[in-house]
């Protein structure tokens, strides 16, 4: 899985720290670039501040186990924090999930829009 953290304001941030909590029935693999701590189901990476309309991306490698189910659902929680007084913050956290499928029916496809918000809709001014 992968997500992005944006500063998306003219000021810079203070030190910015961003998790990752991920379904309890997955399995770490590695995270690029490699979380500062790994605690449980819980990636935490710490970072200085970001520069004005600064990012960081984060691309995670987990294991689906053989015997999880076909349907089943998967979270994985994500949250940015900064140390500085923020406008908005409603935009720190995220939650995906997704559903386990399998290779009977070659027909099913889903996507995501660039904000990894909707499957459906395209969401002017937040996607790309």
């Amino acid at each position: 899985m992968s997500a992005s953290a944006l500063n998306i304001s003219p000021q810079f941030s203070g030190p910015v720290t961003v998790s990752c909590s991920y379904d309890p029935q997955l399995a770490y693999v590695s995270a690029t670039p490699a979380p500062t701590t790994v605690v449980g189901t819980t990636l935490t990476w710490e970072l200085p501040a970001f520069n004005l309309f600064g990012s960081a991306s984060f691309q995670v490698m987990l294991n689906v186990p053989v015997p999880t189910l076909l349907g089943t659902v998967l979270s994985s929680n994500w949250n940015v924090d900064n140390t500085l007084p923020e406008a908005d913050l409603a935009n720190n956290e995220v939650t995906l999930q997704r559903t386990v499928t399998g290779s009977y029916d070659p027909n099913i496809k889903e996507v995501l829009t660039s904000s990894r918000q909707s499957a459906g809709l395209f969401l002017i001014g937040t996607d790309e």
